[in-house]
């Protein structure tokens, strides 16, 4: 009995490049309502300063705050009056299955069954 190999690396390859920007939404969406749940809130004006940006070419996300929210680096990485408390750190770290997850579920969609 012969048994053929069929290479349906292409269609992958193309399921990919197409989720590209639906998955960096997602992620960029996912990820920053995690970091808003994690951060302290005073005022809310850090919470209603973080973001996100897709890299060019949809290649990645960039997450932070934006600059109405100046302290944030101080609340993350700590200052000699205050300790560092590394919420977005931590966000992306507990989050890796997360994303994983949805990278998977979207390239998914795009190959069929």
């Amino acid at each position: 009995m012969s048994s053929t190999f069929k290479d349906y690396s292409s269609e992958v390859k193309a399921a990919i490049n197409a989720s590209k920007k639906e998955i960096c939404n997602a992620w960029g969406t996912a990820l920053v309502a995690e970091y808003q749940l994690r951060t302290p809130v005073v005022s809310g004006n850090m919470r209603r300063s973080e973001t996100f940006d897709t890299l060019d070419n949809n290649s990645g996300i960039r997450i932070g705050t934006t600059p109405e929210a100046y302290y944030s680096e101080w609340v993350e990485l700590g200052s000699s009056k205050q300790k560092a408390q590394h919420i977005l750190q931590n966000t992306i770290n507990d989050s890796s299955s997360k994303i994983t997850e949805i990278a998977d579920k979207i390239i998914a969609s795009k190959i069929g069954d």
